[in-house]
């Protein structure tokens, strides 16, 4: 893959990204970037590293420069460009830059109506269905996974109001890489019974697979509609949050898709059902849940 070098006197030189309040990066900066020569003063974005990329992760890059022709595809992920070097170490990436809303925002922004949010929120399983026809179709691409799926790395392009997906350089491509947040520290998925559907690694790591990427998708939708993190709810009492989802109405179709997560079956994606939760959203939130359930026991 091509690389551009970069010096510490263009570095400081350039002008930083300021991500939202939602928007955490913990191993990256992002600045405006621009090559006069290569993209004629096109803006792009770099993202800078805090510390030199590991062989793993430049491979991971490499990879989706070698399937570029299959990705772009999908017009929804957002592709690296190009590899940076400073001072002869692979340290950023350069990708395309987009005016843009993120997801994690207008979530939380009361000022957009529901069935616009979950619009957005039924794009992402999209995304993910294109992902799995174009894998259909392609082995090498067949360990492809997102991996590190959540709501701040799902963008609203400006300019055409469709989602975008970044932090690509994330996925899995088949080499060892850190597993999405929805995926570590969850005691739910440390269980030997889901082995089939979540592998690991020698470490105990879980392995990225579309079933991973199908429990962050769902994490998503429910998050939004609990209005908290659900994948640190315990088994029991995810369980019992669906039922009082089922309880205030929600179609069964997606209740049984929920109901998958914990179980020893395929997930499945619940795109489809999306949208008819836009009834519920006002009764489906954690503190509404928490005074029925104060209420009832």
């Amino acid at each position: 893959m091509e690389r551009i070098n970069l010096t510490r006197y263009r570095l400081n030189n350039l002008a930083r990204y300021n991500l939202s309040d939602n928007v955490i990066s913990t191993e990256a900066k992002i600045y405006y970037f621009y090559h006069k020569i290569k993209w004629e003063n096109e803006i792009k974005a770099l993202k800078f590293f805090r510390k030199d990329l590991s062989d793993e992760k430049v491979a991971n890059i490499e990879f989706l420069d070698e399937h570029r022709k299959e990705l772009e595809k999908i017009p929804s992920l957002v592709l690296p460009e190009t590899l940076v070097s400073y001072y002869n170490k692979d340290r950023g990436i350069v990708m395309p830059f987009i005016d843009h809303m993120n997801l994690a925002d207008l979530l939380k922004f009361e000022n957009f109506e529901d069935s616009v949010k979950l619009k957005y929120l039924k794009a992402v399983g999209e995304v993910l269905n294109d992902i799995s026809l174009v894998k259909k179709y392609n082995s090498g691409l067949k360990d492809f996974a997102i991996n590190d799926l959540h709501e701040a790395n799902v963008i609203i392009d400006s300019k055409t109001s469709q989602i975008r997906i970044v932090d690509i350089d994330s996925a899995y491509t088949g080499s060892i890489i850190t597993a999405s947040k929805y995926l570590t520290l969850n005691e739910n998925l440390e269980l030997s019974a889901f082995s089939n559907k979540y592998p690991v690694n020698d470490d105990e790591s879980l392995i990225p697979n579309e079933q991973t990427d199908l429990y962050c998708y769902h994490m998503m939708i429910l998050n939004f509609l609990y209005g908290g993190n659900v994948a640190s709810l315990s088994q029991d009492e995810f369980y019992y949050y669906l039922d009082y989802l089922n309880k205030i109405g929600t179609k069964d179709e997606f209740i049984e898709s929920c109901l998958r997560l914990y179980i020893n079956q395929e997930n499945i994606n619940p795109k489809d059902y999306v949208e008819d939760l836009v009834g519920i959203v006002p009764r489906a939130g954690n503190k509404i849940y928490k005074l029925y359930t104060k209420k009832h026991n």
